[in-house]
């Protein structure tokens, strides 16, 4: 008779910690319901989320040097799935900074609002830690059913109920196509363990049904990170949503995906790199291409960085096409290394974007499209200087993180040999400078027709843009930390 699966629970306190504050703000939620307390459940679920997040972080960085597998060895823990568990974990709370104006308009939906955001955390640590398919997959609808439900909460933006239906059917659609391709894989592998597909793929065997598979299951994981053609989705969920969520779906979800996608791309379909890796030099071009352009015809600035976001995952999977695979698992590789860097650099500049264009929408007027952001740099000029950063290093300007995280994915291109790839990513960066400066040209350079108003003082929207500020800058003069980490934890990537 099977027994049940060796599972060590100490190494899954940071999972445990985050179920129990999910469930903890759901019970909250009905407390503060039951007493008509819409702002104390705001506050509350603020500070317990934040609570939360924080003593899950501190578990992970308590065990950054463990490597270990646990619950039948379907989750593994290692320095590469500790540093995005960090990562998401530190997105996340940044984004409940942002939260507490925006969860507050929500009314009786504020409480269920933080137990969603942690419940799609919790998923987004599960898929970072799996060593399974059938795990990522159940980490991968955990994170998105709270997300569908986050971009519709409230149901008092105009467009949040269609942004949450479209990204709930195109959603749904992949995850058939993700969940397919694993059921081919088991078929043709006998297993769905990372390291057990790669050591069973044999296409002089399973064929052309591997090669669908492999197809089906990377469509799955393309989606999450909005790659074209399967970027459909990103501009209206983004423009629908609460702009804290919009924020959290940019940095968080991405993250979480891509750490997937690397662990895919480097364990189990490492024997098939010549069948992918000239898959991913296409949609990278793809990607960055169609990205750029769509974000230029923009004037709703959501929107704009909706497409930005499309542009920057092409930039990461130039990153991706870079990859050498006689490297995995046995000494550094900066195409890997760099997307670590990119990633928590891209976290940090989108955040502070978002809750620069929170904040000014804290008077009562809408700011979310480039006629409303008129005039602002003068009237309100430390969110004038703080978007102008924000928007430089998106842009890849110097000294910003943004700048290094693209010299890093472009070097990794040129050391591979890959010249005419990184030239297309050079050319798409430099045109990507249009619409951001454009911001910023908006908010200097072009005066509002209204008389534009006071500002309420907010202490966590503040505190979340100088953290990310201070990011931005930091890693753009000081990369060599976050650089040794990054080459660390993929070390482990196996």
């Amino acid at each position: 008779m099977t027994g049940f699966p060796s599972i060590s629970w100490n190494l899954l306190l940071p999972q445990i910690v985050l179920l129990s504050t999910a469930l903890f703000l759901l019970l909250l939620a009905v407390i503060y319901r039951g007493g008509g307390r819409s702002r104390g459940a705001t506050v509350a679920g603020a500070v317990f989320s934040l609570l939360g997040l924080g003593v899950a972080a501190f578990m992970a960085l308590a065990q950054y040097d463990t490597v270990a597998d646990t619950f039948g060895a379907m989750l593994r823990l290692d320095p590469f799935s500790t540093f995005f568990t960090l990562l998401i974990i530190g997105g996340a709370a940044l984004c409940v900074l942002l939260s507490v104006r925006e969860a507050g308009g929500l009314k009786a939906m504020a409480g269920e609002y933080y137990a969603l955001l942690i419940f799609s955390v919790l998923g987004m640590v599960v898929m970072v830690t799996a060593a399974d398919l059938l795990v990522i997959f159940i980490g991968l609808e955990t994170m998105s059913l709270a997300v569908y439900i986050l971009v519709g909460i409230g149901g008092e933006r105009e467009n949040g109920a269609e942004g949450s239906l479209k990204y709930f059917l195109i959603g749904a659609f992949a995850s058939a196509f993700l969940i397919y391709g694993i059921a081919l894989l088991l078929g043709t592998t006998g297993t769905t363990r990372l390291d057990g597909i790669a050591s069973g793929l044999n296409l002089a065997e399973g064929g052309s049904l591997q090669l669908v598979a492999v197809a089906l299951v990377l469509i799955g994981f393309l989606f999450k990170i909005a790659a074209v053609p399967f970027h459909m989705w990103a501009p209206d969920a983004y423009e629908g949503a609460p702009t804290p969520i919009t924020a959290f779906m940019a940095v968080a979800v991405k993250a979480s995906a891509f750490a997937v996608l690397l662990r895919v791309l480097n364990v189990s379909l490492l024997p098939l790199a010549d069948y992918w890796l000239p898959v991913m030099w296409t949609l990278a071009v793809l990607t960055m291409t169609v990205g750029n352009l769509a974000a230029i015809f923009q004037g709703n600035i959501k929107r704009m960085l909706a497409y930005s976001s499309i542009a920057h995952a092409g930039y990461l999977l130039v990153a991706l096409a870079s990859i050498d695979p006689a490297a995995a698992g046995v000494g550094n590789d900066p195409a890997m290394a760099s997307v670590l860097f990119y990633l928590t650099v891209y976290t940090l500049m989108n955040v502070g974007a978002f809750g620069v264009l929170i904040y000014l929408g804290g008077g009562g007027r809408q700011m979310e499209t480039l006629e409303q952001i008129k005039g602002t740099g003068f009237r309100y000029p430390l969110l004038g200087v703080a978007m102008t950063v924000f928007m430089f290093s998106l842009a890849g300007i110097p000294p910003t993180g943004g700048f290094l995280g693209k010299f890093y994915v472009f070097s990794a291109a040129v050391n591979r040999g890959l010249i005419s790839l990184a030239i297309i990513g050079v050319l798409n960066s430099a045109a990507s400078a249009y619409y951001y400066i454009r911001v910023t040209v908006q908010m200097y350079m072009r005066q509002s027709d209204e008389q534009l108003p006071g500002l309420p003082f907010s202490l966590p929207l503040a505190a979340a843009v100088l953290l990310a500020l201070y990011g931005v800058f930091q890693l753009g003069i000081a990369p060599s930390d976050l650089l040794t980490a990054a080459d660390r934890a993929v070390l482990f990537l196996r």
